[in-house]
């Protein structure tokens, strides 16, 4: 398979017109039929499906077989000025007299041949005539699940281009370590529904200001709140005021569970707020307020929904009472039974109607409990309580996985992280943390609670790796019970 996807991407694979499903044949060419004043040179990296152990072992370097073709926007060039570039010494260097810049794409494809991750490692620039060329040929990509930026300047409009494309793309992880944007837009990434899953923005220079924008972007019930899984902001400027408004998201955030904040600058106060949002904690008004505001948006829409079944239910059981006279005369006009039994729908439905009951609203409503799903909240009934004439939340259980080593925590954020797996404990089916990383911090060596907060994540990661098997050895049991 890897022979006939090597000689598919070969040097001399380059048709006049190449189409968008040839991604890395395509964009060499289009930027050259643009005249873009860039130069793109694509790497196919084609990867072994499965690579057995033993073999990563004897090659420590590499993580798997590849072997790679290359393509370049010169090959679609004229002939005068292939011959000026056939002169290059590298197949990544530039000649001696060409002031273009070279941008070095690689493509990743599996060992089926298609396109599963797309990469720019230390590109000059990332232009944003580039990633409109790329925003068209992404749709056509299925498997495309990942891509990575890494030294690579970017500007606001290529990542606003990047933002463009990715609601119509399947991609599900985006890496921009080391990108630092000017503009700082990244919350655009979270702006449209997608279906990423995973967003590292690691060494971008982000502070307070884009921790907020980006903490906006996860609260219920905006689009990110719903599929983002993974977020790393390690190794920025963020405080405590970024790592607050993280909080405020986690509190209606069911959605998240890794969180990566590593290498800032958050001391006991953020990181208190930020475990707050773990355990219970009261609702204020606004929360109330848009608690309720968003069961009458749903009561709402499946009242329309409902009124929308019934009139198709309605109309289908019109068009199939006429079909059912017409087939009824045509019998009798023939010499047929004359007499025979009415087992049209209409029939069925005036025959419910005499008994008290509207089959056809019935209907409509489950049809549009199908569509629309349960209204689920994250301050429904079966996460929140009643107590004192106030309203408690039982707190985030969705985050698993929380990363705040190197930052400018002290002893009580221990204390607090200690009674947050504590209180997680008592409501362990719910779920809650079970890794928490705190090198780096001025801590304790050794003490209590640190020991009490490594005895909790070990039991709550014992339990959770246990629980799937606890209903396996009942079934024998009661078995024998039963004879």
């Amino acid at each position: 398979m890897s022979k006939a996807i090597t000689e598919r991407y070969s040097k001399e694979y380059t048709p006049e017109r190449p189409t968008p499903l040839d991604l890395p044949v395509f964009l060499p060419y289009a930027c050259s039929q643009l005249q873009a004043p860039f130069d793109v040179r694509v790497n196919v990296e084609l990867q072994d499906e499965y690579v057995s152990k033993t073999a990563e072992d004897k090659s420590k370097k590499g993580k798997s077989a590849k072997s790679t073709v290359q393509h370049t926007s010169r090959t679609f060039d004229s002939p005068q000025r292939q011959e000026e570039s056939a002169s290059a010494a590298a197949p990544l260097q530039l000649a001696d007299d060409d002031d273009e810049p070279v941008i070095a794409l690689t493509a990743v494809c599996d060992a089926a041949g298609a396109l599963v991750e797309l990469a720019f490692r230390r590109a000059p620039q990332l232009p944003r005539l580039l990633l409109k060329v790329l925003g068209m040929c992404v749709p056509f990509h299925p498997a495309l699940a990942r891509l990575t930026v890494r030294w690579g300047p970017l500007d606001g409009e290529a990542l606003h281009e990047l933002a463009k494309f990715l609601p119509l793309s399947h991609i599900t992880d985006v890496c921009l370590d080391d990108s630092p944007v000017p503009e700082r837009n990244y919350d655009l990434l979270l702006e449209r529904p997608s279906q990423l899953r995973s967003l590292s923005l690691a060494r971008c220079q982000l502070d307070d200001r884009d921790c907020r924008l980006l903490a906006a972007r996860l609260a219920h019930p905006l689009p990110a709140a719903r599929t983002l899984l993974m977020l790393s902001l390690a190794a920025n400027t963020i405080s405590d005021d970024g790592a607050r408004a993280l909080a405020a998201a986690l509190r209606s955030n069911r959605a998240l569970q890794y969180l990566n904040l590593s290498g800032n600058r958050i001391g006991d106060d953020g990181a208190g707020e930020l475990l707050g949002s773990l355990m219970e904690f009261p609702l204020t008004h606004e929360e109330l307020v848009t608690k309720r505001r968003r069961r009458l948006e749903y009561l709402r829409l499946r009242d329309e929904v409902t009124r929308k079944c019934h009139a198709e239910l309605a109309a289908a059981e019109r068009a199939l009472d006429e079909f059912s006279r017409s087939g009824k005369r045509r019998q009798t006009v023939g010499g047929g039974r004359g007499g025979g039994r009415r087992t049209s729908a209409a029939g069925h439905a005036a025959a419910a109607a005499g008994a008290g009951a509207d089959p056809l609203a019935l209907k409509a409503q489950a049809m549009a409990g199908e569509l629309l799903g349960p209204h689920a909240d994250p301050f429904g009934a079966e996460g929140t309580v009643s107590r004192d004439g106030y309203v408690f939340s039982a707190g985030n259980p969705t985050l698993v996985a929380l990363n705040l080593s190197y930052n400018a925590l002290g002893f009580a954020s221990l204390a607090r992280l200690a009674a947050v797996l504590r209180y997680q404990e008592r409501t362990r089916a719910r779920g809650g943390l079970l890794r928490v990383l705190l090198e780096g911090n001025a801590l304790p060596v050794a003490c209590r609670e640190l020991a009490r907060v490594q005895e909790l994540l070990e039991r709550a990661l014992s339990w959770k790796l246990a629980k799937p098997l606890k209903t396996k050895p009942e079934r024998p049991v009661g078995k024998a019970k039963s004879k």
